[in-house]
């Protein structure tokens, strides 16, 4: 079990952490005794309370609620999309445009592998922002705020307009056209999945000030940027 987690903001009400990539956030229904973050807190403070959920291959930020006020108040802000959340990602692909949206209906679980998957006919509204950061040859480094946040929403809508992130395995494979070549003299392999929450703005549940969180981007980030710069 990891015994710390690093606190980016904690006082009576609630805790953010920063998750690493590789620890699941909630406790698996088939394997309980895996490591994950919500079981890592209890160790510490016995009544929390998962707000929302990070991929087990996604860092970055998450929050908690030590008290079941501050539970259903932010619940309320991530179901009306009050929460403003901004990731990085590494993905494959030449981009046309600096911004760009993608608004394209999702269904989640529509496969046998569990995957998120765009349909007209049974899917619900989702929205995605892309900002171009960066463009490289057959990378880019690009920004991404959900709007709408569904599991797996920002890795389906990525793969499904052609870009599907770094490392990913789940959803990288719906576009076979991509390949782990960087150029012809070089071939870099995908450490983990390049996708990150860097960036959550919300409204403290119980002082109702504005709360910013920031996780700085990985150390993988930078070395994956500097081999393909």
């Amino acid at each position: 079990m990891i015994s710390k987690l690093h606190t980016l903001y904690e006082d009576e009400h609630i805790i953010a952490i920063d998750k690493p990539a590789g620890l699941l956030s909630i406790r698996d229904g088939y394997k309980p005794d895996l490591p994950n973050v919500h079981s890592t807190l209890q160790q510490n403070t016995p009544k929390i309370w998962i707000v929302h959920r990070l991929d087990k291959e996604t860092s970055g930020v998450m929050i908690f609620a030590k008290t079941p006020n501050a539970h259903s108040k932010l619940n309320q802000q991530f179901e009306h999309h009050l929460i403003s959340k901004n990731y990085v990602a590494i993905v494959w692909g030449r981009f046309d445009q600096i911004n760009q949206t993608v608004e394209l209906p999702l269904i989640i679980n529509a496969d046998r592998r569990h995957r998120t998957r765009v349909t007209k006919k049974y899917g619900k509204r989702a929205i995605t922002h892309i900002h171009l950061i960066h463009q490289f040859h057959h990378l880019a480094y690009i920004s991404v705020i959900p709007e709408t946040g569904y599991t797996h929403q920002i890795r389906a809508h990525l793969s499904e307009i052609g870009h599907p992130i770094f490392g990913d395995n789940l959803y990288g494979n719906l576009h076979k056209k991509n390949n782990q070549k960087v150029n012809q003299n070089s071939v870099i392999q995908a450490s983990r999945l390049f996708l990150h929450c860097h960036k959550l703005v919300f409204l403290h549940p119980v002082l109702e000030i504005e709360i910013q969180l920031q996780s700085p981007v990985p150390s993988e980030f930078n070395e994956l940027l500097r081999q393909i710069n």
